[in-house]
């Protein structure tokens, strides 16, 4: 299978507008004097509009995270799948040891990936994977992503949308209505697994139960989505 996304297009983007003439409560009113509010403008120009006024206010300088002027593009993914590719998994997984650091665990992915077919994204020109997934079907109505590891190079560029969507795309095809992943729940704090759950929450997934004792030490955080009412929507 062959799967070509292009994350821009996978990203839902909201605009707002600019601060209108909101009301002002007294002790504002000093900084309304100070730093005068944009005045309302058609909503076709609201985001321009509300990056100018903020340049404003930042002496010239806009930063959202990254300067404007640095920003890389997304790269376009090729999402390829049928083969196991348990290199791949072991070269992304060791280059991830904050997610996952324990060398028990990354020998059993390995293992795993031997037998399971891999999704693999790949950057326009890339001449290896930045991304694999692992997928196991554990009855003919229900499937797990059972692992999923991006290139941290490659983090927040679309690389693990492109991928959920390939294989969410072969699911629905085969009739599968739900799917699931387990991730490290928040009953343990870890910034990289909050910022996890956050992926996948924003493709969908909701959280069923958290859970003791299926990782010693660890609590598990189920997360499961129903693919046809994602569909239907």
């Amino acid at each position: 299978m062959l799967v070509w996304w292009s994350a821009d297009a996978l990203r839902k983007t909201r605009a707002s507008a600019p601060p209108g003439a909101a009301r002002i409560l007294p002790d504002e009113e000093e900084y309304r004097n100070r730093a005068p509010w944009p005045k309302p403008v058609p909503r076709r120009g609201a985001v321009a509009a509300q990056r100018n006024w903020i340049a404003s206010m930042a002496g010239g300088r806009y930063r959202a995270g990254v300067p404007q002027s640095c920003r890389t593009p997304a790269p376009t993914w090729r999402v390829t799948s049928g083969e196991p590719d348990p290199g791949t998994v072991e070269r992304l997984l060791r280059s991830l040891p904050d997610w996952f650091g324990i060398e028990s665990a990354v020998e059993g992915y390995v293992t795993a990936a031997a037998r399971l077919p891999a999704y693999l994204a790949w950057p326009a020109g890339a001449r290896q994977p930045a991304g694999a997934l692992l997928a196991a079907r554990h009855y003919p109505g229900a499937a797990e992503i059972y692992l999923m590891a991006i290139d941290p190079a490659m983090h927040r560029r679309g690389a693990g949308r492109a991928l959920v969507a390939a294989l969410e795309a072969d699911l629905t095809a085969d009739g599968v209505e739900f799917l699931q992943v387990k991730t490290l729940g928040p009953g343990y704090k870890d910034a990289g697994y909050e910022r996890t759950r956050r992926f996948y929450a924003a493709v969908g997934f909701q959280p069923l139960e958290e859970i003791d004792g299926l990782w010693p030490g660890n609590p598990c955080l189920i997360m499961i989505k129903s693919l046809r009412s994602w569909q239907a929507s």
